[in-house]
């Protein structure tokens, strides 16, 4: 039904008596209010409307009244999981506008959050509730009154009841200090840096699930892997999104934290599994977090410019380009989105100053940025220097002044 106030001058010529003896003058006397609905049976009124009528002092009142729909709402959820959705009220008022008020009573007051306590027909309230920390069952869980400011109308009584059943997956356990760059399983992280957490039940028992991802044309790392998910919150305690996976074990995550987190000192990393959640891990943030990915007994990845691995038996002459895998490098240029793979064309530069040593002797850098097709991984290409020493020798790189850890390459 659509509402309308209109206005018209009552003109005797205007009316035509089509019943009574009373004059137009006598039955206008009368008048207290006049009624109009427009009758849409046969159609909408074009040019006139017919139906109408003339209320007099021995007319009873219309009656006010107050709606709120639905009458009552149930939340839905599951133990140990995240937040029901919120859920919107409709309030109304029937023969004319009403201002109203709204309080919540009931064993889960403290919990429900309104979007409004007082207002004017019609309009719209959200209701939520804050289920953390509830145990599974079914409750009723507060009342939502709603009474009308300044008139006799009867209050309307909203039940919110709550329904939680019991979490299917244990509670994932993040390891104290859990949270740690891949490459150097230091727990300091910088925008875009791969990353490790280790714990238990995070992935759920029997799971080991790497990412479907090819490198090709910008691909992107999911953000959830058999219903597991990491959570990055900052220290607010608000979400500021969920980070690519590319591997969930029961032991074992393996993400790239957001480059949505440049500028913060600290963030909260959460493991959702299905709804069930971790405790808060506090990591540090930096503006870069270098390091160079190792295998063995702490030797670099690195490849030679044939492309083979460097290794002690097949080492890298000096001055000959040799390509360096790393994480953590920061900022980049242009801008690349968490979990996508980086491009050949355009190139994906790291612009922080940096600086590589091996064996303490500065190599000329003549690369750094992104590896095509792979995401967060950092290609170092640099020639050692005439002076390094052969055999194998520390490299360390620094990046934005800071620095990375020491691997080992093979140097002849």
């Amino acid at each position: 039904m659509v509402w309308s106030h209109q206005t018209a001058n009552v003109i005797a010529g205007e009316w035509m008596q089509v019943s009574g003896d009373a004059t137009f003058d006598e039955t206008l006397g009368n008048v207290l209010r006049v009624e109009i609905s427009a009758d849409q049976a046969q159609g909408a009124e074009l040019n006139s409307i017919d139906n109408f009528s003339l209320l007099t002092a021995d007319t009873p009142p219309l009656v006010q009244s107050l709606t709120v729909s639905p009458g009552s709402i149930s939340f839905s959820g599951v133990a140990t999981g995240p937040n029901p959705a919120p859920i919107t009220l409709n309030i109304t008022a029937a023969n004319g506008e009403l201002r109203w008020e709204a309080s919540v009573e009931g064993p889960m007051a403290d919990r429900v959050s309104l979007s409004g306590e007082s207002g004017d027909t019609p309009s719209e309230v959200t209701v939520s509730l804050d289920t953390q920390g509830a145990s599974a069952g079914i409750r009723e869980a507060a009342q939502i009154t709603f009474t009308a400011v300044g008139a006799t109308v009867s209050p309307v009584v909203v039940l919110v009841r709550l329904i939680l059943s019991d979490q299917p997956n244990p509670p994932p356990v993040i390891s104290t200090g859990g949270v740690v760059n891949s490459a150097t399983y230091l727990a300091q992280l910088a925008p875009g840096t791969l990353a490790t957490i280790f714990g238990e039940s995070l992935g759920g028992a029997g799971t080991s699930t790497a990412a479907s991802f090819v490198g090709r044309n910008q691909d992107s790392l999911p953000t959830q892997i058999n219903g597991v998910r990491v959570l990055i919150f900052n220290s607010d305690g608000l979400l500021i999104g969920e980070a690519p996976i590319s591997y969930v074990g029961d032991s074992q995550i393996n993400f790239q934290m957001l480059f949505e987190v440049a500028g913060l000192a600290v963030v909260d990393v959460v493991v959702d599994n299905a709804g069930a959640r971790s405790a808060a891990q506090r990591v540090q943030i930096t503006g870069s977090a270098p390091g160079i990915f190792t295998f063995g007994q702490g030797r670099a990845v690195a490849t030679n410019g044939d492309g083979t691995l460097n290794t002690a038996d097949n080492p890298v002459l000096r001055r000959q380009v040799l390509t360096v895998y790393m994480t953590g490098q920061g900022p980049l240029a242009p801008a690349l989105a968490s979990g996508k793979a980086a491009t050949a064309n355009p190139l994906i530069l790291a612009p922080l100053e940096a600086v590589a040593f091996v064996a303490g002797h500065e190599a000329v850098i003549d690369f750094l940025g992104m590896a095509p097709g792979l995401v967060g991984v950092l290609q170092l290409n640099m020639r050692p220097s005439h002076f390094t020493p052969s055999g194998d020798q520390p490299l360390i790189v620094n990046i934005g002044g800071h620095d990375s850890n020491v691997a080992t390459i093979s140097i002849q």
